[in-house]
């Protein structure tokens, strides 16, 4: 599927491939819905476009999926920037090992899923621009399905810089409010990222080794995001605008 990419997508050559442009759908999760209805295949696999798959992925994806049916990969994020910001992004999102082993729901950046599921309990909701693949997901593992990590299947994801982040943060926000119960919200979520939490994402991300000052300065922007996502969160269950 392609909404209108600059440059457009070029599939001459690619065995068994076909595109599809559709350039007036409203967000990600029209042209998902619609790239599943036209498959004729038994899984369908998400990417997202800045994505970056290893050569093995797919296969890797496919023997995840044949398993339980929902499956999620690894994201390997790059943050190449020195501004310390920048790499909050990764710290923060796309551990897709913590959010499945938690059932938090995960998202259609790294995603197969069998097609009889989608036969079975509809597409993801298309009113909403961001959080409607967490939510389906996350539906899932209520209704009792599973969802398998497949920590082979790798794909490169570039990490979002802090402005990016920020508008990026109001959309996840605006979609989980959406999606989530309106008398849902507990006071830790008013508070600055828990210690336990910032360890172990520095621990998954291998960057134990940055010094304390360093881990200091990231943990109060990682706290200033938190904060940010639950504020406006909260303002939009309570159908405030913001």
């Amino acid at each position: 599927m392609d909404n209108g990419s600059v440059p457009a997508v070029d599939v001459t050559g690619i065995n068994d491939c076909r595109l599809y442009v559709e350039t007036q759908a409203a967000n990600p999760y029209v042209l998902r819905n619609l790239g599943v209805r036209i498959s004729d295949s038994d899984y369908v696999a998400f990417l997202d476009a800045r994505c970056e798959p290893q050569e093995s992925w797919l296969d890797s994806m496919m023997r995840a999926a044949q398993k339980t049916g929902v499956a999620g990969g690894k994201y390997e994020v790059r943050a190449d920037s020195e501004d310390l910001r920048d790499h909050v992004y990764p710290l923060l999102y796309l551990d897709n090992r913590k959010n499945i082993e938690k059932n938090y729901g995960i998202t259609a950046g790294n995603l197969i899923v069998e097609k009889s599921l989608f036969d079975k309990y509809g597409g993801f909701d298309e009113t909403h621009r961001s959080g409607s693949d967490i939510s389906w997901t996350r539906q899932r593992l209520e209704d009792g399905e599973r969802i398998t990590y497949a920590s082979d299947a790798i794909v490169m994801y570039p990490a979002q810089s802090w402005p990016e982040l920020l508008i990026k943060v109001k959309k996840y926000a605006q979609g989980a409010a959406y999606h989530a119960d309106a008398t849902k919200w507990r006071f830790r979520d008013f508070m600055p990222l828990g210690l336990e939490t910032f360890r172990s994402a520095l621990a998954h991300r291998q960057m134990e080794h940055i010094s304390i000052w360093t881990k200091y300065r990231l943990w109060v922007y990682a706290s200033m995001i938190k904060l940010r996502y639950h504020w406006i969160r909260y303002r939009y269950m309570n159908h405030e605008w913001m």
